[in-house]
């Protein structure tokens, strides 16, 4: 099987919470099962894709916002599970020196797109390493936090 996708064919007024997002100038775009992150915007190309038997390929579209003035961010969330943004709890940008501030439920592999790498990184005010691409793509590794119901606080800080 063959498509294309394109940002204008999600139905961002489907959720209250979703109000706005459907506007934005840019999203950042996961690829799940091919493991990309591409950048689009409304007036972009649409995405084409081939589906071979019994494959799936699941579509992230998340509006990126600037961070500091000089930095485009975009949470795309644990990318190891189906409903990747759904993990992202809160996402706070730009207060008290910290670029981002995310509470984060479950454990894997936490992904976001950051034009700019961030200095330091931390995991519920411990620092941790993280890996950060020319592409944008930004990664932490999550491990299960027992002791808070699943729940993890993630800052990036310049």
């Amino acid at each position: 099987m063959a498509g294309a996708v394109h940002v204008t064919d999600v139905e961002w007024d489907q959720k209250k919470e979703c109000d706005g997002m459907g506007e934005a100038d840019e999203y950042a775009v996961y690829l799940h099962q091919a493991k990309k992150l591409l950048l689009m915007t409304p007036i972009s190309d649409a995405i084409h894709f081939g589906l071979q038997p019994s494959s799936l390929e699941l579509f992230s579209f998340v509006p990126t916002r600037m961070i500091g003035g000089d930095c485009k961010f975009a949470a795309i969330g644990l990318v190891n599970k189906f409903n990747s943004v759904g993990t992202l709890l809160e996402v706070d940008a730009g207060e008290g020196g910290i670029a981002v501030r995310m509470k984060v439920k479950g454990g894997g592999e936490l992904m976001a797109y950051s034009d700019g790498k961030p200095e330091r990184s931390y995991v519920n005010g411990v620092e941790v390493g993280f890996e950060w691409e020319e592409d944008g793509k930004l990664i932490v590794d999550l491990a299960w936090e027992e002791n808070n119901c699943g729940v993890s606080e993630v800052t990036f800080a310049d």
